[in-house]
């Protein structure tokens, strides 16, 4: 009982830390792209991923928070914006201590309500798999007139990640959404 407790409490966390660090207040203001769109690949040791962004992407700041401290974990991402697009393109991950990976999925089903909440908008979720790792696509229309959220959640080890793109709902299904979303790749975990 105490595990399922720690567990909603540790995907709680996930949810709001990735609102914390994503909200306006905290989010860097956006590049004005004077340089022509470049994809090219951006490898984050820390993280022990890589991805294909058009342009240099900007760290998040890290919230400081007693949660954070009793779970022994940390949330950190990073984040890029292009007028010309239009899109803002974010990565962000999570150490995830108590992971019981055999109810992995019902740690992401967690996430996943628990972000459907907060966000009040509507939340189409499918299952997915990065690498047999247990994973969500998730596409939330956003309360912005006209923007969707569309979202990859993976849970691998000990770590939980969400790749996501906000930009307006007739650009979902645009090249850039699926060559950002497609190219997340993990290095160098065991």
């Amino acid at each position: 009982m105490k595990r399922k407790i720690k567990v909603t409490l540790i995907s709680a966390f996930i949810v709001i830390g990735g609102a914390y660090l994503l909200h306006r207040d905290h989010l860097p203001p956006p590049a004005r792209n004077a340089e022509p769109m470049v994809w090219q690949e951006f490898i984050c040791k820390d993280g022990d991923f890589c991805l294909q962004v058009p342009g240099i992407p900007t760290t998040l700041k890290e919230p400081e928070s007693v949660l954070l401290k009793l779970v022994k974990s940390k949330v950190a991402g990073f984040t890029l914006e292009r007028q010309d697009l239009p899109a803002r393109f974010y990565v962000y991950y999570v150490d995830f201590p108590e992971a019981d990976l055999q109810n992995a999925d019902r740690q992401l089903e967690i996430v996943c309500t628990l972000g459907r909440l907060m966000k009040k908008g509507r939340l189409d979720v499918k299952k997915i798999q990065y690498e047999g790792s247990p994973g969500r696509e998730t596409t939330m229309d956003l309360e912005e007139d006209n923007y969707v959220e569309i979202s990859r959640l993976y849970l691998v080890n000990d770590r939980f990640y969400q790749i996501a793109v906000i930009t307006p709902k007739d650009q979902a299904s645009a090249n850039y959404v699926s060559k950002y979303l497609d190219f997340f790749r993990l290095v160098n975990r065991k």
